[in-house]
């Protein structure tokens, strides 16, 4: 399908219209309108959702069933989501309920020469958990510590272990680690000696132990949203570029942004840092076979496996602009299991 904004097509009058100032996603809502008239029926009403440059996103009603996301996603491998087959399986460990569904409805979709896929999604209840720290509204943080922690060991893979699935993540791990072990990122280049340490950890079986986990596309507080009580609603931004396996801990990083304020150069904890931390071990702990919980040291060999793939790649640093909590999130101890 080819679009082109300068002459933009107009909406029939059968969608009721609800637009907002919020962007590009104004910039886009006649294409949004027109994709809806072509792919569906008895349609209600279509309103902007999101006003992210990157991936445009509209609510749509139509007669006859719950309302729905369209989401223009740009043509990258870095931005498409996961396929029927991978979101069984995700959905068969991790729960229907936390899964959006997710289908692509047109391959090609061309708006003032950017090129797009367009998909339809379930709409997940509730609000990113980077909204608890935008609203302020800190009291969710304790009840959410424990939900996200719960979730994280829902993603262990029963019966497997990172030695049987060794090719999966330790070749892209290896390389990985390899480049920054020689990086001459200027802003890397304080680190290294911790790359050599994780290097050899991984290179010395450490994590061989552990299960495998499923691991979506970033583990964020812009991904796991929340209800108004805390509970964990859903996780979005299944994408199979970055969806893989890991050994189990690798995503337990998150704890930085669960008990922590980010400041911009460091984490300011806050006053009830010290239960969020509490019991976010408390619930992961009690959520995985004890003989897992036990392995401590690999558990924190995991964790700094993950927090060096977060924020590094190609020998080269992700993201800049965070790179000075970097040293507090590699140096985060990871607390003993108490049975």
């Amino acid at each position: 399908m080819y679009l082109h904004t300068q002459q933009s097509p107009q909406p029939s009058n059968s969608v009721s219209q609800r637009r907002t100032q919020m962007g590009i996603g104004n910039e886009c809502f006649n294409e949004a309108a027109v994709c809806l008239q072509m792919y569906y029926k008895n349609i209600e009403s279509l309103a902007v959702h999101s006003d992210t440059t990157t991936c445009p996103t509209y609510i749509a009603t139509v007669s006859g069933r719950e309302p729905f996301l369209l989401q223009f996603r740009p043509r990258t491998d870095q931005h498409l989501l996961i396929g029927a087959e991978r979101q069984d399986f995700v959905r068969q460990h991790l729960g229907g309920n936390l899964v959006p569904f997710m289908k692509l409805v047109d391959e090609y979709v061309e708006i003032s020469g950017i090129q797009y896929r367009l998909y339809e999604q379930s709409i997940v209840p509730g609000e990113p958990f980077s909204n608890i720290w935008a609203n302020d509204e800190l009291f969710k943080l304790p009840k959410a510590a424990e939900e996200i922690a719960r979730v994280l060991a829902k993603c262990m893979i029963p019966d497997s272990t990172s030695h049987e699935y060794f090719d999966s993540w330790h070749a892209p791990a290896r390389n990985k680690l390899y480049a920054a072990c020689r990086t001459t990122d200027p802003l890397l280049e304080p680190f290294i000696d911790d790359f050599k340490e994780i290097e050899k950890a991984v290179e010395e079986g450490v994590l061989d132990e552990l299960p495998l986990a499923i691991r979506n596309s970033f583990v964020t507080p812009l991904n796991f949203f929340v209800t108004k009580e805390g509970n964990v609603s859903g996780i979005i931004n299944w994408q199979p570029y970055y969806c893989e396996i890991r050994p189990l801990g690798s995503e337990l990083h998150a704890i930085n942004w669960i008990k922590s304020r980010y400041a911009g150069d460091h984490f300011e904890d806050i006053e009830s840092t010290s239960e969020i931390e509490s019991r976010f071990w408390k619930a992961f702990y009690s959520s995985i076979p004890r003989e897992i919980a036990a392995k401590r040291n690999a558990l924190q060999w995991a964790m700094k496996l993950g927090v060096f793939l977060k924020n590094v790649s190609n020998g080269k640093c992700r993201s800049p602009d965070v790179i000075h909590t970097f040293r507090a999130e590699l140096d985060y101890v990871i607390p003993p299991y108490e049975a």
